[in-house]
């Protein structure tokens, strides 16, 4: 899963999209971000804050917002007690959500392998 995902996330790069990450894709062995890096997407860490998986957020086209718990990953499919939230057609909260992305991304890393 977490590879579809990655792959997915190519995708997205190629169309426009910036990828971000949590603070432990710096230091682990081989994570998703070193796999999109491999792949010539820049991936931004954000170190200032020691962990941020609890806030996934997908935007697709401006239009539309995923968030929620749900880490993309089969644990997480079928074992844990996730959320998803899709919202359509709010172009004033998904506005809302770039913003606080992009104050994110000022205090983040390029991440480097």
């Amino acid at each position: 899963m977490k590879r579809l995902l990655a792959a997915i996330l190519i995708a997205l790069f190629l169309e426009g999209s910036t990828i971000a990450a949590e603070k432990s894709n710096a230091t682990a062995k081989y994570t998703s971000a070193t796999f999109l890096l491999d792949a010539g997407i820049p991936v931004w860490i954000d170190a200032d804050h020691a962990i941020v998986h609890c806030n996934k957020i997908i935007i697709i086209d401006r239009a539309t917002l995923i968030t929620g718990s749900f880490k993309f990953t089969k644990q997480a499919e079928v074992k844990n007690a996730e959320n998803l939230l899709i919202l359509k057609g709010d172009r004033a909260l998904v506005d809302r959500y770039i913003e606080n992305f992009g104050l994110q991304k000022r205090h983040s890393e390029a991440f480097k392998d």
